[in-house]
This record gives C-alpha cells, structure tokens and sequence, in this order.
C-alpha cells in the first residue's frame, strides 16, 4: 500500500521534479551526477528536489477530516 502511495505521489509531480527525484531516490546518483546528466546547474537540482519533495509530502499527507 506505502509503495503504491509512493509511486502514485511520484507520478503526480511535474517532469523535470519526477525525473530528478527518480534520479536521486531510485537510481542513487548525486546532485552533481544529476546537474550533469540533464544538463542544468546544481542550484536547479536541488531546487527541482526540494519542490517535488514538498509536492509529495502534502500528497502523501493523511487528510484530516473536518
């Protein structure tokens, strides 16, 4: 159940954000790696990673009912 929260909070998050936290999470590459491979600076990197974690989290997030 965790796992397919996991990918399906992934699957939402925009290209560029999805890309790079797969790039980190799943295949382990680091943020220079990463900053490399899609050819954009390292601020940009850990920005994407930053806002697509945030994204995530708030879908993840249990909704408290009212």
């Amino acid at each position: 159940m965790e796992t397919a929260a996991v990918r399906a909070a992934v699957a939402r998050i925009p290209d560029d954000q999805r890309r790079t936290v797969e790039m980190a999470y799943f295949v382990g590459m680091t943020h220079v790696e990463i900053a490399e491979q899609m050819n954009v600076p390292p601020g940009t990197v850990k920005s994407r990673l930053r806002i697509g974690l945030e994204k995530m989290r708030e879908y993840l997030r249990p909704k408290v009912l009212e």
